[in-house]
């Protein structure tokens, strides 16, 4: 892959996911290997879950 899309690549959620299922399939890592790409991941939806947030209520008055 080009270097420049290594650097998008890591800002994509997907990626962390790819990254923990590929070291679980085919290296048999555990559930402590994979915490660094798990933690990513919760990140990114604890991010997304507030910007949805942020976004409906402009368009829902609650």
């Amino acid at each position: 892959m080009a270097g420049w899309l290594q650097v998008i690549a890591h800002i994509m959620p997907l990626y962390y996911g790819a990254s923990a299922l590929t070291d679980v399939i085919q290296k048999q890592a555990s559930f402590s290997a994979i915490i660094p790409q798990f933690s990513a991941i919760l990140i990114f939806l604890l991010v997304f879950i507030v910007l949805n947030m942020i976004g409906m209520r402009k368009y829902r008055k609650v």
